[in-house]
């Protein structure tokens, strides 16, 4: 039974596990860090950097979408009695759903189901709200030397791999204006808005269990008071916070687990 919903195989409606865009499995979202949710920071009008709130009672976090990819070969009538069997199925229950797949059991409802038809068949392509995430579980490793760290940890520790960055040099917008003018355009010049600054990657293990333990590595780190420490190659060192949690994309499985990884960090200070 590789993917059930509510004890039931998804086979049972007809459906056949697909594969999401750039990875050969048919799950996508499982390992996302989630955003956090209410006040996460205040702009100063005097300041360029913000005031991110990361003390343990004021960080809570959100839920995250899990996309599962599919299709149902048959005949139109068929492929339409499949979906009102599965459609029934998932909108009966009022409350979370169970969905076990390869990766894990979730506490899901379903968010959306869009369906495409083809000559023989129809895609399938159902989202999930995970409206609470388990970000339990993960150990943080010890500080170590590296090029490319977290509060002294090399990324690889965490299986996690340094491809690229972007806007760190970047100049934000200024914050908002406020002024009085008719005859002309008028402007007020203003403090910047929050610096971001995105991290690429790749994360790589050699196994399922090992690519999820250096997940939640990750989720442990991200997610404790205080903020983080990034330091770049030895060159640059920043602080910021990850407000918008991370994206882990394109998995492939095989002989060694592979995925994309971004994730955006909202910047306090940035030391050359």
């Amino acid at each position: 039974m590789a993917y059930a919903l509510n004890s039931i195989d998804l086979s049972t409606y007809g459906i056949i596990e697909g594969r999401i865009r750039g990875g050969n499995v048919a799950l996508q979202g499982q390992y996302d860090f989630p955003s956090r949710i209410g006040d996460v920071l205040h702009e100063w009008g005097d300041e360029n950097y913000p005031e991110i709130y990361t003390d343990t009672d004021e960080m809570f976090w959100g839920g995250r979408d899990l996309t599962f990819e599919a299709h149902i070969p048959g005949t139109r009538s068929a492929i339409y009695d499949a979906l009102a069997s599965f459609y029934a199925a998932t909108t009966a229950p009022s409350g979370l759903q169970s969905f076990a797949t390869p990766y894990g059991t979730f506490n899901v409802y379903p968010k959306a189901i869009a369906v495409t038809h083809g000559f023989g068949a129809t895609s399938l392509k159902v989202t999930f709200r995970e409206p609470v995430v388990d970000l339990s579980g993960g150990s943080i490793p010890a500080p170590a030397s590296g090029m490319f760290k977290i509060d002294g940890i090399p990324l690889t520790a965490f299986g996690l791999y340094y491809s690229g960055d972007k806007s760190l040099f970047s100049l934000p917008e200024m914050q908002g204006q406020e002024f009085t003018k008719i005859e002309a355009e008028g402007f007020q010049v203003a403090y910047r808005k929050s610096a971001k600054f995105e991290l690429n990657g790749s994360l790589i293990s050699d196994s399922v269990s090992g690519f999820e333990s250096n997940v939640r590595g990750l989720y442990a780190i991200l997610a404790a008071s205080g903020l983080r420490t990034f330091n770049l190659n030895e060159q640059i060192e920043f602080t910021g916070a990850v407000l918008n949690g991370f994206k882990i994309e394109n998995l492939n499985v095989g002989s060694y687990v592979s995925a994309n990884f971004k994730c955006d960090v909202t910047l306090t200070s940035i030391t050359p």
